[in-house]
């Protein structure tokens, strides 16, 4: 079975008077928890800076203190503009200014702000609470679907499609949209590596676990993924944001940035 490559530290891959391109490894929170107790600035970077959970963004605001008076739709996060999961590696994009944050956040509202992903899977069994999976065509296709919280504390999710036959009542209440829509997962490109596949995936807009929950929805979750019934190679989640692509807050040229070479 193929390893999959990890950086065990965070690194700035790119600094710009408006932002900072960050690698987040695993097991890394992106920002910091809401817990009781432990109290934020007024940026939301958490004031524990010395505990263990110590997030992605304490570390660079440990070294660009601005970055704590930048803050957006929840103040502990800073100008964080998306985060990644916990288990999860790769690019995560900071405002510097709230300018910049303001900005950027407007072209992710409207789709312009690019996410690009790795992912290494293997067949799985069918986990409960997934419908029916979609039929794909070709090397490069679209998934989609609405979410919906799913199992124990409800840390997962499961997706949702129209017509909503047989569900009515609170889950219907509890559908995750994107603006009215489905949420997309886009399937660039897929690779077959022995007893494994390596998909090549973009977002344009995300949702919690979405590419994790499409992947094991089509039957094929991600290594290591034991929410979603991956299976385990005794190592971390193999999924990787290795590129990111907007355009610059006040030059409206687009940027890319990426951890592989082009």
């Amino acid at each position: 079975m193929p390893v999959f490559k990890q950086n065990t530290e965070p690194y700035i891959l790119a600094v710009d008077a408006s932002y900072l391109v960050v690698f987040k490894p695993p097991r890394v929170h992106s920002v910091p928890l809401r817990c009781a107790g432990q109290g934020y600035t007024k940026a939301g970077a958490c004031l524990a800076n010395s505990a263990p959970d110590s997030s992605l963004l304490d570390w660079c605001a440990a070294q660009f203190t601005e970055l704590r008076r930048v803050y957006g739709k929840h103040p502990w996060e800073g100008g964080v503009l998306h985060r990644l999961d916990y288990e999860a590696q790769g690019l995560i994009l900071i405002a510097r200014t709230q300018e910049a944050l303001d900005a950027l956040s407007a072209q992710q509202e409207a789709g312009l702000f690019i996410k690009d992903y790795t992912a290494l899977s293997a067949p799985g069994a069918r986990m409960p609470g997934f419908p029916q999976p979609p039929s794909l065509y070709g090397a490069s296709c679209v998934i989609e679907s609405g979410f919906r919280p799913f199992g124990p504390g409800r840390k997962a999710v499961r997706p949702m499609v129209f017509p909503l036959a047989g569900v009515k009542g609170k889950s219907v209440k509890e559908l995750a949209l994107d603006r009215g829509r489905p949420y997309q997962t886009e399937i660039a490109e897929t690779r077959e590596l022995g007893d494994c596949v390596q998909f090549k995936l973009r977002l344009r807009r995300g949702f919690r676990h979405q590419i994790r929950c499409h992947l094991a929805w089509l039957g094929y979750p991600i290594l290591n993924d034991a929410l979603y019934g991956g299976v385990d190679t005794d190592g971390v989640l193999c999924l990787h944001a290795h590129a990111l692509s907007f355009l610059k807050p006040g030059l409206g040229i687009r940027v890319s940035y990426s951890t592989v070479p082009s």
